[in-house]
């Protein structure tokens, strides 16, 4: 009897110590997996850290020739990677890429340029002087005709306030140059052909998706059309190119993120609001209360056509780029601005400039000439009732890349 329960206690003992040791090696195993999982996570970020340390490296090796398109490979922790750089419109775009766990892992991020010290206004000399009425506040230093500023009478209106913050030089006969890299860009969007040899580009029909979000990693999309496209309640983000030899209407149901848009003409609709490039060649006309948020551009880019404008209606905003360039140092092309608009960042006119009341510039002004047009006519090289304001600048605030710049800087992570 005493054996019997002797060895009914050592078979339940046995039970025990097995059942505990099978609590221990699952405790044991599950911290190792846990360890595992995080050590993992550690070597991804890294990975990823390693993307992100190539791309400063890149660039500053090549910060010479930052203004070009290249690649490098780079080994960093016995991990290479590969890192290209290439225009997207006025920016830059970087994308290193590697091999990780036998998957490859990228990282995109947009550039441009640390805040620089450009004028806050720069107007070309044609012995004309800057003719001023109303309120006029010019904060920044200022390229200006060797005439100088004079007050007029505008509409009735004598100069009240004009207030001048800054150092005035004199300016020469053509506007600095813009980016060589930038304008060849832009020039050749306008080639359709281009996209044919890009490696990194495919051409497709006009058969817009309504919903499109395609990364940066991927090759870039290029819908294509000889003829009048309209953009209306469809969601289009990143990467994506819309080409028409013709023109392009975009109405405010299109909504849009880091894309470009490429035409002769383009029509933006009243109550629009979005992130986009759009290059034209003759025409861009912009409804009222439309908002391009950072970064956006309206570029005209003349080849042929030497009467190009871009007309911005009412309350319009964009933070980002105006340009009206010509290959000419002169062009008969002007930028119309409508009452109450709002822009920061740079507006570039080898043509002429009209301003109406209360439009402000957080930002730089470089033009050929300004034109007002009043009820009463028109007055050369004028400007009544506004305000350009480098100095307010927020000194955070990234540059696209038109100009040539020598300190580059990540505006943003990119899909």
């Amino acid at each position: 009897m005493k054996l019997r329960i002797q060895s009914g206690a050592i078979y339940y003992s046995i039970i025990v110590i097995v059942f505990i040791t099978l609590i221990v090696l699952f405790f044991i195993i599950n911290s190792s997996l846990a360890r595992y999982r995080v050590l993992q996570v550690i070597k991804y970020e890294q990975a990823q850290l390693n993307l992100q340390s190539a791309i400063n490296m890149a660039l500053t090796d090549h910060q010479a020739d930052f203004n070009r398109n290249w690649f490098s490979i780079y080994k960093i922790n016995n991990q290479n990677i590969h890192v290209e750089i290439k225009q997207w419109g006025f920016l830059k775009i970087a994308i290193a890429t590697s091999n990780y766990n036998n998957s490859n892992i990228s990282l995109c991020l947009s550039l441009g340029y640390k805040k620089d010290s450009l004028p806050v206004l720069y107007l070309i000399e044609k012995n004309q002087s800057l003719n001023v009425g109303g309120n006029v506040i010019i904060k920044g230093n200022c390229f200006l005709p060797h005439k100088g500023i004079q007050k007029i009478n505008i509409e009735g209106s004598y100069d009240e306030n004009t207030v001048l913050f800054g150092k005035s030089s004199f300016s020469d006969k053509t506007l600095p140059e813009l980016n060589e890299s930038f304008v060849n860009t832009i020039l050749n969007y306008f080639n359709i052909d281009i996209f044919k040899y890009e490696s990194d580009s495919l051409i497709l029909s006009n058969n817009i998706p309504d919903k499109m979000n395609n990364s940066f990693k991927n090759k870039t999309l290029v819908f294509y059309s000889n003829n009048t496209l309209s953009l209306r309640n469809k969601e289009i983000k990143n990467n994506v190119i819309i080409y028409s030899n013709d023109t392009i209407i975009i109405d405010n149901t299109f909504e849009t993120d880091n894309i470009l848009c490429i035409a002769k003409n383009v029509v933006i609709k009243d109550n629009f609001e979005g992130c986009i490039q759009v290059a034209a060649s003759e025409s861009i006309i912009v409804g009222d209360n439309c908002t391009f948020n950072y970064p956006s551009a309206l570029m005209i880019i003349e080849h042929r056509f030497k009467n190009s404008y871009i007309y911005a209606g009412n309350n319009f905003y964009i933070n980002g780029a105006l340009i009206l360039y010509s290959e000419n140092n002169e062009s008969n092309g002007i930028i119309n601005i409508a009452e109450n608009a709002n822009i920061e960042g740079v507006i570039y006119s080898k043509g002429l400039i009209n301003f109406k009341n209360n439009s402000i510039v957080i930002g730089h002004v470089f033009t050929g000439g300004f034109l007002l047009y009043t009820s009463l006519g028109s007055y050369k090289n004028a400007l009544k009732n506004v305000k350009i304001d480098a100095i307010s600048v927020p000194d955070d605030y990234i540059y696209p890349q038109i100009f040539k710049m020598s300190k580059y800087a990540i505006i943003e992570k990119l899909e």
